[in-house]
């Protein structure tokens, strides 16, 4: 009886030590994930899916289909035709921004943001809002602040 009660205490003992191994593993796990940030893990998820003509055809479509009058509550419906990649790719809709000469796709908020601009092949990557920028294709600039 006494046999089968240790044996009984071992089993346990080695599923708790397995449990907690398992637990700090994976806080371990999303710690990292959390250093890297969002921004990172949307970058290296959308990259590689990204087409650089279909990307471009939306792009100008939006910039023709802009009304002078462009209002924010315009941008969700400048996302109907979007490549699902740039539309499902983080938890929130970006918020899609025309210019004169490209278009803005904007992810996050708040103090820290990231996203694309999308123009023609010639746009310079002056701009892509900001000073830290990475060409994806020409005229499609990822860029972070």
């Amino acid at each position: 009886m006494t046999e089968r009660r240790s044996k009984k205490i071992r089993i346990g003992r080695v599923f708790l030590i397995v449990a907690v191994i398992v637990f700090f593993a994976f806080l371990a796990w999303f710690q990292f994930m959390q250093f890297l940030g969002r921004d990172t893990l949307w970058k290296w998820k959308v990259r590689r899916q990204i087409n650089p003509q279909r990307l471009r055809a939306w792009s100008f479509q939006v910039l023709s289909n802009t009304a002078p009058g462009y209002s924010w509550e315009m941008a969700t419906e400048m996302l109907t035709n979007a490549p699902s990649y740039l539309v499902n790719s983080e938890r929130h809709k970006p918020s899609v921004v025309p210019a004169v000469d490209c278009v803005h796709v904007i992810y996050g908020g708040g103090m820290y943001h990231w996203g694309l601009a999308i123009g023609d092949t010639n746009l310079p990557p002056n701009r892509a809002r900001t000073h830290q920028v990475e060409t994806w294709a020409p005229g499609i600039y990822y860029w972070n602040e």
